[in-house]
């Protein structure tokens, strides 16, 4: 079944000028620049939010294809992308709303920008036919769609095929017509809003921290060089300057699911030292009980039905104790600066270079940082930081720590994640986490 003529009678390069139409159809969105006939690169997007888009930077985007990030980087702007030309009639048949929502057409079948109200897919799907076979995409957190430029298979321009502002919807108002395989979505909006910030802010970080010690822009794409998500780095945290009040305190810390709690905890702990920086004064026991109280009533659905409040509340002020960097601080170069600055611990004495002792004090301030959870650390890391050769050679060193009995592997890492590691301190003397 081909696409109705009638409506693919507008050629986006009949217009000159993308801007601002595109503002006016799709409302707030953070658009990306793409070489003209291509729908994407290895090009870094995921760092930029609403407050990029001022009038100089969307003049650039004017002579090349234009992405748009989806999710809630661009409020929460999603996109239906029906791949085959014989789904799209049925499924604006079950969906009569969407006729009016803006619509845009590469080589087959229409995208549907929408605009979700409340909970959503936390990421994109694969939509399939009944027979299995792919029939397009839900696009959320994470994914971005060309809605201007050429399309690189036939060459031709994107096609606007309704000029019409978003629709505002609801997911489960969307209807999935018989020759869908209906999908089975898995969202939540607390965990779409913690994913989405992290998601958007760890690039812009991770830039930030290569360029602080003389790394490349390549070396930014090599995710495993850096720390993951834990507590004990920026990078998933964003920066102590998007910390302003309680509330993105909050934000950044209530769990989005089950097993996070004691994580989390303690970064709420470190919140509270952005907090008392903002306000310069200490915070009260009265306060901080305060704080948590609000942590555990927006954290309910998520904590251990078996462990009581109070258990939680002497987690956190344990955490409390022991919590000596504010969230979103620089705990890499911090733990290095530490490292080179503060006593060694006891188990350096094992090793009689400096350098073998600082990675010691190194790893040690790793997890003082992040108290009870383990730290991540990637053999790249220690290889720059140390200025070692190969990563395979730093590798080597981790693993005599292990073999030491120094460090242990937590959890093993992958292609885009680093391992993480606990320290192991001597049992005489045990670390403050530990106390």
């Amino acid at each position: 079944m081909s696409l109705p003529q009638r409506k693919l009678n507008i050629v986006i390069h009949d217009d000159r000028e993308p801007f601002p139409a595109l503002t006016q159809f799709l409302g707030p969105a953070v658009f990306i620049a793409w070489p003209k006939g291509v729908k994407g690169s290895p090009k870094r997007w995921k760092h930029l939010t609403l407050a990029h888009m001022t009038p100089e930077y969307l003049a650039k985007l004017r002579n090349g294809n234009i992405g748009v990030a989806l999710g809630k980087v661009s409020n929460d702007l999603c996109a239906i992308d029906i791949d085959l030309n014989e789904l799209v009639e049925p499924f604006l048949n079950a969906n009569p709303i969407l006729a009016d929502t803006f619509q845009t057409h590469g080589a087959r079948g229409r995208v549907f920008w929408i605009r979700l109200k409340g909970s959503y897919p936390i990421k994109t799907y694969n939509l399939k036919t009944l027979s299995g076979a792919k029939a397009g995409e839900f696009r959320s957190n994470g994914s971005q769609s060309i809605v201007w430029g050429i399309h690189p298979a036939t060459k031709e321009p994107y096609q606007w095929v309704v000029r019409k502002s978003v629709v505002e919807i609801q997911l489960d108002s969307i209807n999935w017509p018989e020759c869908f395989d209906t999908p089975t979505f898995s969202f939540a909006e607390a965990e779409l809003k913690s994913n989405s910030h992290r998601d958007s802010v760890a690039e812009n970080d991770l830039q930030k921290q290569f360029c602080r010690v003389g790394f490349t822009e390549q070396s930014v794409t090599e995710a495993s060089d850096v720390i993951g998500d834990s507590s004990c780095a920026s990078v998933g945290e964003g920066e102590s300057g998007t910390i302003k009040n309680l509330e993105d305190v909050l934000r950044l810390c209530v769990p989005t699911k089950v097993h996070e709690n004691n994580n989390d905890l303690f970064k709420l702990a470190r919140g509270i030292l952005n907090l008392e920086k903002l306000e310069q004064h200490p915070y009260s026991p009265a306060q901080c009980l305060a704080v948590f109280d609000e942590w555990y009533k927006r954290s309910l659905p998520f904590l251990r039905p078996g462990q009581s409040r109070d258990a939680y509340l002497t987690e956190f002020m344990n955490a409390r104790k022991h919590a000596k960097t504010p969230l979103g601080g620089n705990t890499i170069d911090e733990a290095w600066q530490l490292a080179q600055t503060e006593p060694l611990p006891p188990e350096a004495g094992m090793f009689e270079e400096e350098r073998s002792q600082r990675l010691v004090g190194f790893c040690f301030q790793l997890q003082r940082m992040n108290g009870k959870q383990p730290f991540y650390l990637s053999s790249r890391m220690c290889q720059r930081l140390l200025g070692l050769d190969t990563a395979h050679e730093a590798a080597k060193w981790l693993t005599a720590l292990q073999v030491m009995e120094i460090i242990e592997v937590a959890e093993k890492g992958g292609a885009r994640r680093a391992t993480r590691y606990r320290y192991l301190s001597r049992k005489s003397s045990p670390p403050p986490w530990e106390k």
